[in-house]
């Protein structure tokens, strides 16, 4: 049996969950569909601060999660799905959605997809060998069995910046390795990263192999200048290097671009009318939580303009 909505949600991350909102406003019956857990990646998220409205101490990424879930679900018209993954989307031919999940089917007069990123895979010797094993993805989730120790941390981006100062908190001895010649992070995260005694940073290098030694796991480095090899002997390694967007069940469907994210018009339309791509899946995304905020609200609007001109 199919459950019929006006609106199916793919994701309940900032974008998703924004678009919730909008969606539930405009008495629009609305489905919100979660693989993990409520709220998206954002809960991994230490500290916002940029945040509009927030005090300069930034607020937990949980929290702000926790209310803009309270929000969305004092709607009657919403409903969420946790631990629900989208398997399939396939056009009907009366202009219907109809989206399966491993245990249901549903109908959508719209899509909007804000089903975010994965952590980026490096072709590093050894990484899939040893991952859950030695090298993790998440600071937050796995950080605190680290702490006084050694780690690795691989990408010198935001969320690599963002997981040193996290973990030299902690009191880790921490080496931070970045491929290009410099750390990519924003100018404020960099200038409190080099304030750190406990980072060392390595650029112009990038990890090519990880080895066991006991409960230890060996990172071997090679500059990328040089093709110098040296190695760092660690605790833990943690892979921060970028996301990947999560479009594996997309690709046939919709227009993507060489790196795999959704193209989208300015009002968050994708390459099937009815579809929409909102948050850091969508192409050129700025990758930060208020733009994926802004993406949902634009999505929802588009929406519920495409349901209102179209005789369903």
């Amino acid at each position: 049996m199919r459950t019929a909505y006006d609106v199916a949600i793919v994701g309940s991350g900032p974008a998703g969950l924004t678009a919730g909102l909008y969606c539930g406003r405009a008495r629009l019956k609305t489905l919100i569909l979660e693989r993990d857990n409520l709220g998206g990646t954002v809960v991994n998220i230490e500290k916002i601060e940029n945040w509009p409205g927030v005090t300069e101490d930034g607020i937990e990424g949980s929290e702000l999660a926790g209310n803009m879930l309270g929000q969305v679900m004092e709607y009657d018209d919403v409903v969420l799905e946790g631990g629900a993954e989208l398997k399939e989307l396939v056009l009907l031919d009366n202009g219907l959605k109809l989206i399966r999940t491993e245990d249901a089917e549903y109908t959508a007069k719209a899509v909007i997809i804000a089903g975010g990123t994965v952590p980026k895979k490096l072709p590093i010797k050894g990484l899939e060998e040893f991952s859950g094993n030695g090298v993790y993805y998440c600071v937050l989730c796995d950080g605190d069995q680290f702490t006084g120790k050694s780690i690795a941390i691989i990408g010198g981006g935001d969320s690599g910046v963002t997981g040193a100062l996290y973990m030299a908190r902690l009191g880790c001895d921490i080496t931070l390795i970045e491929a290009t010649p410099d750390l990519n992070a924003t100018q404020i995260l960099c200038g409190q990263l080099t304030e750190n005694k406990d980072v060392k940073i390595c650029c112009s290098t990038f990890a090519d192999s990880i080895e066991a030694d006991g409960k230890k796991r060996v990172l071997k480095m090679k500059h990328t200048a040089t093709s110098d090899i040296t190695s760092v002997t660690v605790d833990g390694i943690f892979m921060l290097a970028g996301r990947d967007p999560y479009t594996e069940n997309f690709k046939h469907l919709l227009e993507l671009d060489d790196a795999g994210f959704i193209k989208v018009t300015p009002r968050m339309e994708t390459s099937v009318p009815g579809i929409y791509a909102a948050g850091d899946i969508r192409s050129e995304s700025a990758m930060q939580v208020i733009t994926a905020a802004g993406d949902g609200a634009t999505a929802a609007i588009a929406a519920e303009h495409y349901i209102n001109s179209n005789n369903f």
